[in-house]
């Protein structure tokens, strides 16, 4: 079985070929222009032969709770979801239709299927009821990564109903409350934009200054702009780069020293509210680029936190062993693949 996996980045795009149970070829491509990512496209569509399948991470899939084949039926829910995620639907839009010639059949996976579970008072945000029935609420994202780290996390705890904290932490960054094996809350809502603080989006802010902004003059293309773009290590430091932001912090530097210091206190925030409403925690782990690959960071969000059980073993943790707790609640690094996690759901779902 010949299967081509696209998994759509904001500024790369990442794609894997698999046949006879691995992978034959693992690429990420860099782009900087719509133009830029059709041309990639066109030729990774040569090596069309012998395909079953195509398989497209899509973002945003609204009210869609599961994988699915797609129809003009799933394009259009895909388009309409594309102002909540501009951006990551867009590029999946665009794989879908330089593919659809091949005659092939094509898989959405949606990030947004693994929070489907989030109970309605959590999803509702305190505006107007007639939002909500409008489908203005919160959908979270990063599942796809999530469902990976919680697979590897039953097994790893011999148990298929755990509670626990999962961290993604890279270039977008968010955090899930997982109930009996479930999500049940989550840091991104409606968009990509809410929650933790990001290599250039903002996470949360007073939406005053979205209006004092406006009131200002900026447009709203401004605005989204400055608040996805021009914000969070960036906008704090002038460089999203978050492993230089380190070695500035170790020297001394204030900026680095201030984005770090907010970007990890924001975490411990949502861990106590999470350790809150979920009562009794398993586990804590930690992925994505800057999960994997920072100990300085995850020490950092697990300092003094001892007194709820979160202690990390530092010899572990700057070794980046999977299992670095020293503590009651079990702290995990799980590298995440999000290729792999997409066929495993296309076969679970009986799409391949």
């Amino acid at each position: 079985m010949r299967l081509l996996i696209l998994n759509y980045g904001s500024s790369n795009l990442k794609y894997a070929l698999w046949e006879d149970s691995r992978f034959s070829e693992r690429k990420k491509v860099g782009f900087s222009s719509e133009k830029d990512l059709r041309e990639i496209l066109k030729e990774i569509k040569n090596k069309n032969e012998g395909l079953k399948a195509i398989l497209h991470r899509v973002v945003h899939g609204g009210d869609l709770k599961e994988p699915t084949l797609v129809t003009e039926e799933v394009k259009e829910k895909i388009k309409e979801m594309i102002p909540f995620s501009p951006i990551h639907n867009k590029y999946a839009l665009i794989g879908i239709e330089i593919f659809e010639s091949l005659n092939i059949p094509q898989i959405a996976i949606f990030d947004t299927t693994f929070h489907s579970t989030i109970p309605e008072y959590a999803k509702i945000y305190p505006i107007p009821y007639n939002f909500y029935q409008r489908g203005i609420k919160r959908y979270g994202f990063h599942g796809i990564s999530y469902s990976f780290v919680l697979d590897k996390l039953k097994e790893t705890l011999k148990k298929e109903d755990p509670s626990a904290i999962l961290l993604h932490l890279g270039g977008g960054c968010s955090i899930c409350a997982v109930k009996g094996g479930k999500s049940i809350d989550t840091s991104m809502g409606l968009t990509p934009l809410e929650g933790l603080m990001m290599r250039t989006r903002s996470g949360d802010i007073d939406p005053g200054f979205i209006l004092y902004m406006l009131k200002e003059g900026k447009n709203p293309e401004e605005v989204e702009n400055l608040l996805t773009k021009k914000s969070g290590f960036s906008g704090l430091t002038e460089t999203g780069d978050v492993s230089l932001i380190v070695e500035r912090f170790k020297k001394g530097d204030k900026k680095a020293e201030i984005a770090l210091k907010v970007f990890t206190y924001r975490i411990k925030k949502y861990i106590g509210a999470y350790l809150a409403i979920l009562k009794d925690v398993e586990a804590i782990t930690f992925s994505g680029g800057i999960g994997e690959n920072s100990p300085f960071i995850r020490k950092m969000i697990c300092e003094d936190l001892d007194h709820l059980g979160i202690k990390i073993d530092e010899e572990r943790n700057q070794k980046n062993e999977f299992e670095i707790s020293s503590g009651k609640i079990r702290i995990f690094v799980i590298k995440t693949d999000e290729e792999l996690q997409m066929i495993k759901l296309a076969l679970a779902h009986n799409l391949i």
